[in-house]
């Protein structure tokens, strides 16, 4: 399959580490806690629930399956979109002297992978719809352009919501990747392609 683009990448290690986070404070027994988290996992969309890759392919997530008039579809389209535009800007930037287009272009080709892969529906093109939310509110709140350290990828959108302080960023980081991770599942389970019966609406 393919590599996700960036901030793909950046909104799933901003999901990892709310999960750990999550289970280290939650004072469940060992068993429990790996229980929890496959189920976390799962609710993600990660095929091994109970081996989730550190640099996932595309294909280690399940494809929604949405339809083209569905939530999950649109969700998508508008965070590639996004970030795109995103990447757009960027790469006016670099037009300037001293920038560098190529290294915007490295970045734009997988956004544009992913956007043709959706466009022509192909297996495995429709990633779970929390990574698109994610996706889409790391752009918009700059973490994407801020190339964090590890645990702090959404540090830009908890200051925003008013987080403050090295503990309420990563509380609020946590917090907002386990809401905008189950709001995707709801999403992606909310909606199946209509059904072609006579009738028949969304199930």
């Amino acid at each position: 399959m393919a590599k996700p683009d960036r901030i793909v990448k950046q909104t799933y290690d901003w999901y990892s580490k709310a999960i750990d986070r999550a289970l280290t404070a939650s004072g469940l027994a060992p068993a429990e806690r790996a229980a929890v988290q496959q189920l976390l996992w799962r609710t993600l969309g990660v095929k091994n629930a109970a081996a989730p890759p550190n640099d996932p392919d595309l294909a280690d997530f399940n494809d929604t399956g949405a339809d083209a008039q569905s939530i999950a579809r649109a969700a998508q389209v508008t965070a590639e979109s996004l970030a795109a535009l995103d990447y757009l800007r960027q790469a006016v930037q670099t037009l300037q002297p001293g920038g560098n287009p190529a290294g915007i272009l490295a970045l734009v080709a997988p956004v544009m992978d992913q956007i043709d892969r959706l466009h022509h529906m192909q297996a495995g093109s429709r990633y779970p719809s929390a990574l698109s939310l994610g996706k889409a509110l790391l752009t918009l709140s700059g973490d994407a352009d801020a190339n964090p350290a590890s645990g702090s990828e959404a540090a830009k959108l908890a200051a925003t919501l008013g987080a403050a302080g090295g503990a309420g960023i990563d509380n609020a980081q946590t917090a907002l990747g386990l809401i905008t991770l189950f709001i995707g599942s709801v999403i992606d389970r909310a909606f199946t392609p209509a059904a072609t019966a006579p009738g028949a609406g969304w199930v």
